[in-house]
């Protein structure tokens, strides 16, 4: 692929640096610009601690796809785009110490 001067402004995006606070339950939408938005749908079932989840989704305007698939692997089982609440508590149902909860708060994919 030849890069043309069309294609460049593509290349050159800067990161993008999202926050926010959901609680159990709750989906959370942030626009993230060119007409998508970012959003953390629960997941459907619960696991022991009565809570199950999110999904990263990145949706168009119209709702109608869920764009995160061209960017994550595996095809199947859990991936970066699955935040499951048993990821962020130890065996005993603790907090994580603070070194690995920060690892399990990030989450990059690349483009």
């Amino acid at each position: 692929m030849a890069l043309t001067r069309a294609t460049w402004p593509l290349l050159a995006q800067t990161r993008l640096h999202i926050a926010g606070t959901v609680r159990a339950g709750e989906t959370l939408r942030k626009e993230i610009g060119r007409g998508l938005t970012l959003v953390l749908t629960p997941n459907d079932g619960q696991d022991d601690s009565g809570d199950s989840g999110w999904t990263i989704e990145v949706q168009p305007a119209d709702q109608s796809d869920n764009f995160i698939r061209c960017v994550i692997e595996p095809i199947h089982g859990p991936t970066q785009a699955d935040l499951l609440a048993s990821q962020f508590v130890t065996e005993e149902n603790e907090k994580l110490p603070e070194p690995e909860l920060s690892e399990q708060k990030k989450r990059e994919f690349p483009l």
